[in-house]
């Protein structure tokens, strides 16, 4: 494998391990077809990302590494060290969620279209939560659920 950027890999993947470290998440990053799996592995204890099976946060790489080398050679872009760096940045607060209007409504969707667990559920929850705190937001929004749902929606087969 190629030493990867992990911002050239996905801005998605990016956002993912940010939200994985702020929030002592659990993070899964799998692979479209093309891509070999020992790639995956390979890219993940690269940049300590510990793979879990049912996993907080799930996302997909959709490119390969040559595709991506293509795509991206001669450019600039945030390195995993920037990422890093800003992540101490992040202030230790609490963050509230009310579950009830917009965000009531909206995980009652996701619950019934998604047929998502219990576990499942509370991982959206505390995702929500972390994204709201990047957002340095102290309570948690509809669109802060949406996100964390989306990292729990991926058909992996």
């Amino acid at each position: 494998m190629k030493n990867l950027n992990l911002v050239y890999l996905s801005i998605n993947v990016a956002r993912c391990y940010e939200i994985s470290k702020i929030g002592n998440h659990s993070l899964s990053i799998f692979a479209s077809k093309d891509i070999p799996e020992e790639d995956i592995i390979l890219f993940c204890k690269f940049y300590g990302i510990r793979q879990s099976k049912n996993a907080d946060i799930v996302t997909e790489i959709s490119y390969s590494a040559d595709e991506i080398f293509r795509l991206f050679s001669g450019t600039s872009c945030e390195t995993i060290e920037d990422i890093n760096e800003r992540i101490k940045s992040y202030p230790s607060v609490a963050v509230s969620i009310n579950i009830s209007g917009g965000i009531a409504s909206i995980l009652k969707s996701a619950i019934h279209k998604l047929n998502l667990s219990i576990t499942q559920v509370n991982s959206i929850v505390s995702v929500s939560k972390t994204i709201a705190l990047m957002d340095r937001k102290s309570i948690v929004s509809v669109e802060h659920i949406a996100e964390a749902i989306q990292y729990q929606s991926f058909d992996k087969n």
